[in-house]
């Protein structure tokens, strides 16, 4: 009982502390964007603010509702993030040659962030069902690959490959926690990276992405390479305490993104390495939480569901980080409930509500099974 007390109070706190960075954030970088773009302050401030309020609502909710009461629906939470992903494709608003949001008056959706979390909630279930069941290992795999690949096919025709790739290392990463061979996982993985980086050398937009990462930033292209160059820059100029709260250069109107995804540079350069240092501790400790919770729940939905969401938010966080350093090439990634986002941060809200209640089911899953 007071370990389960503790872990989930551990937990909440760690989640105020990266929301309450994110706030701070925006109050310091968003300004110069919302006063540009839109002749007002506080423009992103006030909506990262709504957002706020209401992932956490959600993540109230879900952390109450017994995330049990969802592997009998998992069939539903399929077809909803399919037909979102379907849906976005006709009637999704383009912007930049990509259709990624689904606009219906004051809400904007984007269907491949709520397909993250669909998506988990499915196929924990159908991990489930295939184990008790003893499904054999190929089986499993056949079963599990057909709709992860109908929802990264669909993601990637959206043009958001960051999004595509993430779901994809997602349900591998779940299909490999369950009891599928190595060999067959090797096998597809070896196959499906051939077809993927087809597919991303297909986009001249991609190729020269690629290239001016290889070439240092330097393609012949002023464009190319330029946001790296200035969050390296940024990130630098941080130095080993920083330039300290509010204190940054790079906001204004160097560094593009500054408030979504490139929000950790700007981060970085304000609080340095010892800033950075705590930030990633913070995010370490959540992911160490998360695997406690695993260790510790009998429930083996609730151990592919807590998984899942460990890989969604460690992969988002880790994939934010190392474009941001250059150690991969440029894509756009937030930077879980610290960047500006309306979709990314009530989902990842909402999946952390459901680790918090898969929390407080521990013991009684424990004396459920004794």
């Amino acid at each position: 009982m007071r370990e389960k007390k503790t872990l989930s109070i551990s937990f909440i706190v760690s989640i105020l502390i990266l929301i309450v960075v994110g706030i701070a954030m925006m109050f310091s970088v968003s300004f110069t964007a919302g006063l540009h773009e839109y002749k007002d302050y506080y423009y992103f401030i006030i909506r990262q603010l709504v957002w706020v309020s209401a992932g956490g609502v959600f993540m109230i909710i879900t952390s109450r509702i017994n995330y049990k009461r969802y592997k009998k629906i998992r069939g539903l939470f399929f077809l909803f993030g399919l037909a979102l992903l379907v849906a976005v494709l006709f009637i999704g608003k383009e912007v930049n040659g990509a259709k990624r949001w689904i606009i219906m008056g004051p809400i904007i959706i984007q269907p491949s962030e709520v397909a993250k979390i669909t998506f988990i909630v499915y196929l924990a279930g159908a991990l489930e069902y295939y184990k008790e069941k003893r499904y054999k290992s190929i089986e499993i795999l056949v079963a599990s690959l057909i709709p992860l690949l109908m929802f990264v096919v669909l993601i990637f025709a959206e043009k958001s490959f960051s999004s595509a790739a993430i779901l994809f290392v997602i349900g591998f990463s779940m299909i490999f926690m369950s009891e599928v061979k190595m060999e067959q996982l090797i096998i597809f993985f070896m196959g499906f990276s051939g077809l993927a980086v087809m597919g991303i050398l297909s986009s001249d937009y991609r190729r020269r992405r690629i290239l001016s990462y290889f070439n240092g930033f330097d393609s012949g292209n002023a464009d190319i390479g330029y946001q790296a160059k200035q969050s390296l820059i940024a990130i630098g100029s941080g130095r080993f305490i920083g330039r300290f709260y509010g204190n940054g250069l790079q906001k204004y109107f160097y560094l593009p993104e500054r408030h979504t995804d490139y929000i950790f540079s700007t981060y970085a350069e304000e609080f340095g390495f010892l800033g950075c240092f705590f930030l990633v501790g913070v995010y370490f400790f959540m992911m160490v939480i998360m695997v406690t919770v695993i260790n510790r729940t009998k429930d083996y939905f609730g151990k592919y569901l807590v998984f899942g969401i460990m890989v969604l938010f460690t992969t988002q966080a880790l994939a934010n980080m190392f474009v941001v350093t250059g150690v991969v090439p440029s894509t756009g990634v937030t930077l879980p409930l610290i960047s500006y986002g309306g979709s990314s941060t009530i989902i990842i809200m909402t999946a952390l509500g459901i680790v918090i209640n898969v929390i407080n089911n521990i013991d009684d899953e424990v004396s459920e099974n004794e």
